[in-house]
């Protein structure tokens, strides 16, 4: 395999595999190529679930092949032992490629390859292990894949989309990523994402009305006014409906309801009634949850959407793991309940979710609202 001679950009993380398996057990779509899925179909541990009735590749109505899953969310593969039944048996080399990949997450930039990393790995939210540029040689493999499926050359006329009818360069967007780093680095988290999100708004509305291009020097730290926190409440409640009923419908606007107006309701995935209050968390928890919306802006979370729209999205998942630290802990909060909410948040809104990005490119307009009544 030629190795590939564009940068790789590491994220200051450390990581060592601590067998877990949580990345087996959500609901995540793993895509196969036709290839991998028949190598998977006619190995062992594909055969046996044939033959118990279970169907290890499912294909999706555009054509797509995927891993089959559980009732439960589970992968088909995931062994009592917590390990992978395709790589006990036929190697590594035969499970999909984003299962070799987990927890490692390459994102194909005209600057090179990022390697964001999945904080649903409890390595990676404990920051255990070894750091990773000791993992270069199986990074090295994994952007080799990811450059043979996008080459450079699709990146050349990048345009990420700012907010409505705006798109920059990539050189303007980078800038605009910095910029919102330095506002998460200064003043307590909840206020610095609200600030950096207002602060991008009137940026945004000031070119907007003087019909002049766009220029970073405009998105300044200003001081946008009380924090909008029904409005941001409301939108948390919309994303926690998500979480708790999947399938949509009545049942997930039940939920959303019942947050935004402060009811208790029943959560299927806690099993419990729970109460959307929004009472204290622990001096660690801003650090923590700084260390995480920091690691989800290197990783172009900002740019795979209107960044406008995420942007305003991170000040109400913020809210989201508040209040799931605090469900999980019904008590006193300990910082694995922290680690139990950054699961729910990472794989059901995240990283590993699907179908959110046109939800996140809508809450650009909720904030220009917000700005500009």
């Amino acid at each position: 395999m030629t190795t590939n001679k564009r940068p790789i950009h590491l994220p200051d993380l450390r990581y060592d595999c601590l067998q877990c398996g949580k990345g087996c057990e959500i609901r995540w779509t793993i895509v196969v190529t036709p290839e991998t899925a028949e190598g998977i179909r006619q190995g062992g541990p594909g055969q046996r679930l044939i033959r118990e009735g279970y169907t290890p590749i499912e294909s999706l109505e555009d054509g797509l092949q995927v891993i089959g899953r559980r009732q439960d969310g589970s992968c088909l593969f995931l062994q009592e032992d917590r390990l992978c039944a395709i790589h006990a048996e036929q190697g590594f080399g035969a499970k999909p490629r984003p299962c070799r990949q987990f927890p490692f997450h390459p994102i194909n930039t005209p600057e090179g390859y990022v390697i964001g990393m999945s904080f649903l790995c409890s390595a990676v939210q404990r920051d255990s292990g070894r750091p990773l540029e000791e993992h270069r040689a199986d990074i090295e493999v994994a952007v080799e894949e990811l450059g043979l499926e996008h080459p450079p050359s699709e990146l050349r006329e990048l345009a990420i989309p700012l907010g409505p009818g705006l798109a920059v360069s990539w050189p303007l967007y980078r800038g605009v990523e910095s910029r919102v780093l330095e506002f998460l680095g200064g003043q307590p988290l909840k206020q610095a994402l609200w600030q950096a999100a207002a602060s991008l708004g009137l940026a945004f509305l000031t070119h907007l009305n003087s019909e002049t291009p766009f220029e970073l020097e405009s998105f300044q730290a200003v001081e946008p006014g009380p924090r909008p926190d029904q409005v941001i409440r409301g939108l948390a409640g919309a994303l926690i409906s998500v979480v708790e009923v999947p399938a949509g419908g009545l049942a997930r606007r039940a939920v959303a309801e019942a947050w935004s107006e402060g009811r208790p309701f029943y959560s299927p995935r806690l099993s419990a009634q729970l109460e959307p209050g929004d009472g204290p968390l622990p001096d660690w928890f801003d650090a923590q949850a700084r260390r995480y919306f920091e690691h989800v802006v290197f990783r172009k979370f900002l740019g795979h959407g209107s960044t406008l729209g995420r942007l305003f999205a991170l000040s109400c998942l913020y809210e989201v793991l508040g209040f799931y630290t605090r469900a999980y802990a019904d008590g006193e909060i300990q910082v694995e309940h922290y680690y139990q909410a950054l699961d729910t948040v990472e794989a059901e809104l995240m990283l590993h979710a699907d179908g959110l990005d046109a939800v996140y490119d809508h809450f650009q307009f909720s904030l220009l609202e917000v700005i500009d009544p």
